[in-house]
């Protein structure tokens, strides 16, 4: 079961054994940063017939808990490597490798007092779900850009300005919903998502956007690039047919290959089924400070969702007022007290915020966030997923969501981030699991209210 560690020099090829005769071969080819593969990411098996694997980003904060400046400071990277400066490079990546809180925020701090001047104002676009926080990290790092990220959700009453397909996804519909002016421009546009394997999502979204709001430059941004040479072509093909270029970024390349079968059922047996004790329930209303779009999802609660999200479009003058947000969110958590250890969770796509929020609080805090992606867990140290819980996100009802590697015994107090308002009772299964792993204390933050609670409450 244990992988053999790669080192930050070019390699031959190397296994990493995930689960049963399931095995990956990596070549890493291009690592000018030098960065220690093995804190990158770790392997797991995925519940998914279309792709039998993932690579568990340890930097990102989604499957796995992470110091919440690491992804900021991922994304910072991404950014100067896109724009081609050197300056700071080498004490961002000091400070991701560093187990100091300290050094990681002076050193982001200090990044983000002279952020990057892009040539051309540009727009920023976060992939869901997985990388709608390294996009937002993107667009923070830039002075002069435009966010917005894909989303999986249906809006009610509107209908998305851009839909394409994430063919390997268990979920594979991408949409965009913005005001039409939004991308009714020549801006480059730069795409950002966690890895890329073969670039089929990418130049799915490049289509869609060439076929309703042509432009000359398109960037592609990625923690990893494993695109083959067949797959580097396609990308080259696509510049000649569109007549367009495509600037590829990422911090790791090189390619693998996969043998052995897809697992595709459960090894081991849930957690969390039995409704048992509950932790203590405390809740922070953050409606008054965050911002409502105008836009609510077909189904779940009238909450609608919050501007600050990049959901569906933000400037850089806007950013300043998102921090600002986010630092008064923090404080008002910290109101209600919080322990010298807690693990912060965001809700799928909404992910930017909760971790923003955690970089401002004091003490050893935590973040990760639930996905909808299933992915094979197995008890065992070397393998990524060593635990899960599956729930139906409360926000929709019939979602279902999953949390991982939620170590028993090793927080007392969680903080629950939700977009919109949700309902404690929806809520008991996921709510007994924590109590199981020795949660004592859970505080469910909201950022925005139902409309007719909302109602009721003025009335």
């Amino acid at each position: 079961m244990k992988s053999k560690a790669l080192s930050t020099s070019l390699q031959s090829l190397s296994k990493f054994p995930i689960l049963g005769n399931l095995e990956v071969e990596i070549n890493v080819e291009e690592n000018e940063l030098q960065l220690p593969v093995e804190s990158l990411f770790k392997m797991a098996a995925r519940i998914n017939k279309k792709r039998a694997f993932l690579f568990v980003s340890k930097v990102l904060g989604k499957h796995l808990r992470v110091n919440p400046l690491d992804p900021l400071i991922i994304s910072a990277l991404l950014a100067l490597r896109y724009h081609g400066t050197s300056e700071y490079e080498e004490r961002m990546v000091r400070a991701l490798l560093s187990d100091q809180t300290n050094q990681k925020k002076t050193a982001y701090e200090a990044f983000l007092s002279k952020k990057i001047e892009l040539q051309q104002e540009s727009i920023v676009v976060g992939f869901a779900e997985t990388a709608t926080a390294l996009g937002h990290g993107v667009f923070d790092s830039f002075s002069n850009a435009q966010y917005i990220h894909t989303t999986r959700e249906e809006i009610l009453g509107d209908n998305p300005l851009l839909t394409f397909e994430e063919e390997h996804s268990h979920a594979v519909d991408q949409r965009c919903y913005s005001s039409h002016h939004f991308f009714e421009n020549e801006k480059p546009i730069i795409l950002v998502d966690d890895e890329m394997t073969t670039g089929k999502t990418t130049i799915n979204i490049i289509r869609d956007i060439h076929a309703k709001y042509p432009r000359n430059q398109y960037g592609v941004l990625s923690i990893l690039d494993w695109r083959s040479e067949e797959h580097i072509e396609a990308f080259r093909q696509l510049e000649q047919e569109l007549n367009i270029s495509i600037q590829t970024v990422s911090l790791l390349k090189g390619s693998f290959r996969c043998y052995g079968e897809p697992l595709l059922n459960e090894f081991t047996i849930e957690q969390g089924d039995k409704i048992n004790s509950l932790p203590t329930i405390d809740r922070v209303d953050l409606s008054n400070v965050f911002t409502p779009s105008s836009f609510v999802p077909i189904k779940g609660s009238r909450a609608s969702y919050v501007h600050e999200s990049g959901r569906f479009g933000l400037d850089s003058k806007e950013a300043l007022r998102v921090q600002h947000a986010c630092k008064m969110a923090a404080e008002m958590i910290t109101r209600q007290g919080t322990e010298d250890e807690v693990l912060c969770i965001g809700t799928g796509e909404f992910m930017y915020i909760p971790m923003k929020i955690a970089t401002y609080m004091d003490g050893n805090v935590y973040y990760q966030s639930s996905t909808r992606s299933p992915i094979h867990c197995h008890n065992e140290e070397s393998y990524a997923i060593q635990n899960k819980i599956s729930y139906l996100n409360p926000e929709e009802n019939n979602t279902t969501h999953f949390l991982y590697n939620i170590e028993l015994n090793r927080f007392n107090h969680v903080i629950l981030f939700f977009e919109r308002s949700v309902e404690v009772k929806k809520m008991n299964t996921l709510l007994s699991y924590f109590h199981k792993q020795g949660v004592q204390r859970v505080t469910i933050v909201e950022c925005s209210k139902d409309k007719e609670e909302e109602s009721c409450s003025q009335g």
